[in-house]
């Protein structure tokens, strides 16, 4: 049982808080100067999806799995997916007819792996997807998890179900298209 700490009058509000929501206050207030109140709402309202990590298999292509999964079990349509995605509508209806084909089965959410992909990455417009277009959506992903949640090139390739030098060569291919990008 967690007790809550007892705050005396004297102490302010933002040392009482737990250091989360003290972060969370400071984050808050910076964003705040930055943006209007609605704004932020507008952000906050915003739809967010994720792609489980434990959906990726070595039998479809990332884009493949990630329109399959989207469509069978988020239930949205592909034009939706196309503008999440900016991709064209053709492009995703091609890896979804492909993805049936060569795994007609659903992803089974599994709970074993808690490694989540905001669907956000592959978003030109969001700062997490700022090189889509220099990058395969693989390079992508490879790329959010070594930079972003700082996992090992080991623990990426289990992940992924791929192998280690893979996911090693995709990440300095990835970085050596995002210098190469910055110089342009």
């Amino acid at each position: 049982m967690v007790l809550a700490r007892e705050t005396s009058i004297e102490q302010p509000l933002s040392e009482a808080l737990d250091p989360e929501l003290k972060q969370f206050t400071l984050l808050f207030n910076k964003l705040k100067q930055k943006y209007s109140g609605h704004a932020l709402l507008k952000m906050l309202q915003a739809e967010r999806y994720f792609i489980p990590c434990s959906i990726f298999n070595s039998k479809l292509s990332s884009l493949e799995t990630i329109v399959k999964y989207l469509v069978e079990n988020e239930k949205l349509t592909l034009k939706k997916i196309a503008q999440l995605t900016d991709r064209t509508n053709k492009n995703i209806w091609q890896a979804y007819n492909s993805s049936k084909k060569k795994h007609p089965e659903w992803f089974n959410k599994s709970s074993e792996n808690k490694i989540l992909l905001p669907l956000e990455i592959f978003d030109k417009n969001s700062s997490l997807g700022a090189y889509t277009s220099y990058l395969t959506v693989f390079e992508q992903i490879v790329l959010y998890l070594k930079d972003n949640t700082k996992l090992s090139y080991h623990e990426i390739a289990l992940a992924l179900k791929r192998n280690d030098r893979t996911i090693w060569s995709i990440y300095q291919r990835a970085s050596k298209k995002i210098k190469t990008a910055a110089f342009i």
